[in-house]
């Protein structure tokens, strides 16, 4: 199961903008989630950097993600990981620096 995700949905709406990440269901949601669990976050972006990978989802089953990844103790979450070659993209962490890029710019104020 694959998603689109942006950061962007100003209009107006545009192939490659408002579908500019194309992620599976748990990367998405752990996209979705960031802010509040930052830890997990930090801690999937790493696996994931590393070239693991969890079991793939079928259904969009929040509870099971949300128990796999969320709310695991430790290093990494209690999902179980296949081990890959690291990915020669990182969206994930596109999608991070973004973020960070867009809580340390500065307000502009529109000139009267």
């Amino acid at each position: 199961m694959i998603d689109a995700h942006a950061e962007d949905y100003s209009e107006p709406f545009a192939a490659g903008k408002t579908d500019e990440f194309h992620l599976c269901f748990v990367c998405h949601m752990m996209v979705h989630c960031r802010f509040k669990n930052r830890d997990a976050w930090d801690r999937y972006r790493t696996a994931i950097r590393e070239g693991k990978r969890s079991r793939p989802f079928h259904t969009r089953n929040f509870g099971r993600f949300s128990a796999d990844f969320l709310d695991a103790p430790g290093l990494l979450p209690r999902a179980e990981y296949e081990q890959h070659e690291p990915p020669a993209r990182r969206p994930l962490d596109e999608i991070d620096q973004r973020a960070c890029m867009k809580e340390t710019a500065p307000i502009r104020r529109a000139s009267r």
